[in-house]
């Protein structure tokens, strides 16, 4: 895929010279938001899902849900579940170029298959130690969670962002 491929979250618009670009989705903003700038994973989750089922399902939308929910899981200790996610994530991902749709997916698939290597090596670890059934102390400490930000290449996107992450609620109790 291609930015002059209008699929799924794209929007046409065009300037003078007749060109296209993409009208960025909210939804896709408040994602971006919510992952950079609140580390929140699961509000992350939420907005990708609505706007994956609104677009049929496209497997670009799941990679970045899955990608957001990987390091829900890592974040609340289920490394097993942040390594099947990450898995999932890298093989969705892997199939667009270096940019698409704004994000550079180069470093995304970067920082995911950094953090899955970690985490593969910690689970592996674990395991040879006796894994469910060893004594506590006996098992290999987890490795800590190391949050990390999507890299948005198109400044529209980028401006989009910043916009919705300044309308998003000051606290955490009020709802995204």
């Amino acid at each position: 895929m291609t930015g002059e491929k209008r699929g799924e979250g794209f929007h046409g618009g065009g300037d003078a010279g007749g060109a296209q670009h993409p009208a960025y989705d909210e939804k896709y903003a408040r994602y971006i938001a919510l992952f950079n700038f609140r580390q929140a994973y699961y509000e992350c989750h939420d907005e990708m899902e609505e706007l994956w089922l609104e677009e049929g399902r496209d497997p670009f939308w799941q990679g970045l849900l899955q990608a957001a929910v990987a390091l829900h899981h890592w974040r609340g200790g289920n490394v097993s579940g942040a390594v099947k996610l990450f898995r999932g994530a890298i093989g969705k991902l892997s199939r667009y170029p270096a940019i698409e749709r704004g994000l550079n997916v180069a470093d995304l698939l970067e920082k995911s298959e950094r953090a899955m290597r970690t985490l593969s090596a910690w689970l592996a670890d674990w395991r040879k130690a006796g894994g469910d059934t060893a004594k506590p102390g006996e098992l290999p400490a987890a490795p800590p969670f190391e949050p990390f930000a999507l890299t948005v290449a198109d400044p529209r996107l980028a401006d989009l962002v910043s916009e919705t992450e300044a309308r998003l609620p000051n606290t955490e109790e009020e709802s995204y």
